[in-house]
């Protein structure tokens, strides 16, 4: 190989869940249908690299995720890339082959100097919009907590533990005007997280009773939500957003970096205050303005 690439090993449904770091959609309610009609394997499987990933993919997912397409990673010999998608539009994940696709092996794909290269594989390779390009469809939507910092922007479930942890680490650095957070309502994980979301978006002040949802410990005992069915439909237009941004656990976050331009990231950061450090006003206007 010309740049030698590291692949991690780990179980390709995890990744599709963003592992330990976010929320998911619920799986225990999967589409039935889409199940029944996967077909089993058979002995007769083609020899095309891509049928072969796809059946080796198979063996695992029951039908539930897709080898949709091989390429090359640049700079690269002796291994093909591997586009893999799930369904309801689920975030695409990368993998790695052979050339003649008898192995297959999940990413997320590292370079020589252990830098996750995904992210720009999936950009070019997987059909995923540029965080440059999705920054535009975030501004202006959801609401903005804060009076003063640059702004990241969070697609939050009410319901999502890791949102619950990092509002614990953002909602101090909001209140002392260090950082301002857009915040995006969705709603997936429970029976009325649409409701919860919407009560939460229509409040007199949002942050105000995101700080009081977040701060209740037993939230079985909230008082049952009004919300009427056009204000979840606002939420949901919020999930479809989302979607769009190729998001599929919460939280999601998107600000623009020192280093330069717009950056997605899924999931918890595992390094707060690098990431804190990290946040920049400047890179594109949803950083600075509402």
């Amino acid at each position: 190989m010309n740049t030698r690439v590291k692949i991690l090993s780990a179980a390709l449904l995890a990744a599709m869940a963003l592992g330990l770091t976010a929320c998911a959609p619920r799986t225990d309610t999967a589409d039935k249908t889409a199940k029944s009609s996967a077909k089993e394997p058979t002995a007769q499987v083609s020899q095309d690299p891509l049928n072969k990933v796809q059946y080796i993919i198979t063996t695992q997912t029951k039908g539930g995720l897709n080898a949709t397409k091989l390429f090359d990673i640049p700079g690269v010999e002796g291994v093909k890339g591997v586009v893999v998608e799930g369904r309801n539009g689920q975030n695409p994940v990368l993998g790695v082959t052979n050339l003649t696709g008898d192995v297959f092996v999940p990413g997320p794909i590292l370079n020589a100097q252990g830098v996750d290269i995904t992210p720009e594989l999936l950009e070019k390779f997987g059909g995923i919009p540029s965080a440059q390009e999705i920054a535009g469809d975030l501004q202006g939507a959801g609401f903005v907590a804060g009076k003063s910092g640059p702004i990241v922007t969070a697609f939050f479930e009410p319901y999502c533990g890791y949102c619950n942890k990092f509002f614990e680490q953002i909602a101090p650095k909001i209140d002392a005007g260090e950082v301002r957070v857009r915040f995006i309502m969705v709603g997936f994980l429970a029976e009325d997280s649409l409701a919860r979301a919407s009560d939460i978006i229509n409040a007199k002040d949002p942050y105000a009773a995101l700080k009081k949802w977040e701060e209740t410990k037993d939230k079985s005992k909230v008082a049952s939500s009004t919300a009427s069915e056009s204000d979840k439909a606002k939420v949901m237009q919020n999930n479809l957003l989302m979607n769009k941004a190729r998001q599929s656990g919460t939280p999601a976050l998107a600000f623009c970096s020192k280093s330069g331009g717009v950056k997605m990231l899924s999931g918890l950061p595992q390094d707060f205050n690098g990431f804190i450090n990290d946040i920049s006003s400047e890179g594109h206007p949803f950083c600075s303005t509402p």
